[in-house]
């Protein structure tokens, strides 16, 4: 919500547009509104996402599709989704990449993509048949065994396909929740109520939602999380793992609050110890049956939910442990529950589903992709230098605790048009682990743009907190020409919480 806040006031250029561009301009900065207050308006699954939700009607689709997304992305689950449901011919890719695009995209390895885009073009908007849709429906990259790292240029692993999604060839095994380790499949451990009340800074190691690979925002060593949470350890591998699609973990579970959350993360434990997170899932316990219809939870009843982990694929190598970890709150991914929840798992009665994938031969076979081709570069001269922090500081003495990002392109000059732009944005996640309702998120976004004597530029700022019944939410734009305000507006908003 805060970054199209900013990208919405973008000026148009008057060199394209001519000398009605401030009309244009002041007209946009008033209309585009505060999306992140209409969003906070609808906090359960409504008329409002519903018109444009795929799954809604997959049927209407009829167009061929070709889905493509990065395991780093906060977006790879809709590939698997529309492939289960999609009846138009359709193929997927997912690659290790975070929210770029393939062929310049990190973590790599980079693909040909555009030569991909072609071959899917030329089969269904020319008719050249190619041999794109005998190829394999599904193609993605099989991560490797690593130690984890909140940056990589390359993510290690091999491509793999499948002729059909889900595959026939994929299998489940259930590995029981015992009660201090994950169980081999088949086991019975006996029944205990195992109890969890996780400091709200737990989730700080998972990085961002949606990592863009640029700056070191991938999950970190899961071990400083498990302080915080209810650990399951497996023993090691006496030969390697791997598994491809969606883990799900079948929780019995109770809360002490009617509104509670939980996160369940996936990882590799190393035989150096290192934790590296494969994959995560988070439910908020109102909406275990329905998002369309939440419910508050019965303090102390116990119910049976599942939580879907996002897909993946990945190979875990001998010697390693498999590790789920449950935990209260995973901030700053998600907000924090009205109050501080302990969670009670009855181990025994708990479980991980995790999908084996047995090794294709047929793998060896595929045909490689093309060497990744991008535009020449725009010939950019650096007016101001970039620069980009990503911190956690912690406050021993009033025990808060802040996720500090800056993300600054510095100041650039397009040396063909002339143009000079620049971006920059500062963000601050601020929360006291005792406490749910300290939570504040504030972003400040600064964009620039000139062309000899024409300077414009805008900040556009936003701060969010929590009450036990509200959001609090405040959005502030300003916009300059020649360093003159010539447009301010501020929102500000008190939004009742709804099962949130």
């Amino acid at each position: 919500g805060s970054t199209m806040f900013g990208i919405n006031a973008t000026p148009p250029d008057p060199a394209l547009v001519g000398k009605k561009w401030r009309e244009m301009w002041m007209g946009r900065l008033k209309e585009s509104g505060f999306w992140i207050e209409e969003w906070h308006h609808h906090q359960r699954r409504d008329d409002f996402y519903k018109h444009g939700s795929v799954c809604e009607d997959y049927s209407a689709i009829e167009t061929p599709i070709y889905m493509v997304g990065g395991w780093a992305d906060g977006y790879s689950n809709a590939v698997f989704r529309m492939l289960d449901n999609m009846k138009t011919p359709c193929k997927g890719l997912v690659g290790p990449w975070a929210h770029k695009y393939p062929n310049f995209a990190e973590p790599g390895p980079r693909i040909g993509f555009l030569q991909e885009c072609l071959r899917w073009w030329d089969k269904w908007l020319k008719g050249i048949e190619n041999g794109i849709m005998e190829e394999p429906k599904l193609r993605v990259w099989m991560q490797d065994t690593t130690p984890p790292k909140t940056y990589r240029e390359e993510r290690s692993g091999r491509w793999i396909a499948e002729d059909s999604w889900p595959s026939p060839r994929i299998s489940t095994t259930i590995y029981p929740l015992g009660s201090t380790r994950l169980e081999k499949p088949g086991a019975k451990p006996a029944q205990k109520e195992l109890k969890i009340c996780s400091p709200q800074t737990i989730g700080l190691a998972g990085g961002k939602w949606c990592p863009y690979g640029l700056i070191p925002d991938q999950p970190g060593d899961q071990r400083q999380e498990a302080g915080g949470s209810l650990v399951f350890d497996s023993d090691p591998l006496k030969r390697p793992l791997e598994f491809m699609g969606a883990p799900v973990v079948y929780l019995d579970i109770a809360a002490d609050k009617p509104q509670a959350l939980v996160a369940v993360t996936l990882s590799e434990v190393l035989p150096d110890g290192s934790v590296t997170r494969l994959s995560y899932g988070i439910l908020n316990l109102s909406h275990r049956d329905s998002h369309e219809t939440p419910e508050l939870l019965e303090p102390d009843k116990r119910y049976q939910v599942s939580v879907k982990l996002n897909d993946c694929a990945q190979r875990l190598n001998t010697g390693s442990r498999l590790r789920v970890a449950i935990s209260s709150s995973y901030w700053a991914i998600v907000w924090p529950s009205p109050q501080a929840a302990t969670l009670s798992i009855l181990s025994g009665a708990s479980s991980l589903e995790l999908p084996i994938r047995p090794v294709r031969d047929e793998d060896k076979k595929l045909n490689k992709f093309e060497p990744a081709e991008n535009a020449p570069a725009l010939e950019l001269s650096q007016l101001r230098p970039p620069q980009s922090h990503y911190q956690i500081n912690n406050d021993v003495k009033s025990g808060r605790t802040v996720l500090d990002i800056l993300s600054d392109d510095g100041l650039k000059k397009n040396s063909g048009t002339g143009w000079v732009f620049g971006s920059s944005c500062r963000r601050l996640y601020s929360i006291i682990p005792d406490d749910p309702l300290s939570a504040e998120v504030s972003q400040k976004w600064y964009k620039e743009y000139a062309r000899d004597d024409w300077q414009v530029s805008i900040q556009a700022d936003t701060y969010m907190s929590v009450t036990e019944s509200h959001f609090i939410i405040n959005g502030k734009l300003d916009a300059y020409e020649n360093d003159e305000r010539v447009f301010s507006d501020q929102w500000n908003c008190k939004i009742p919480r709804d099962h949130t």
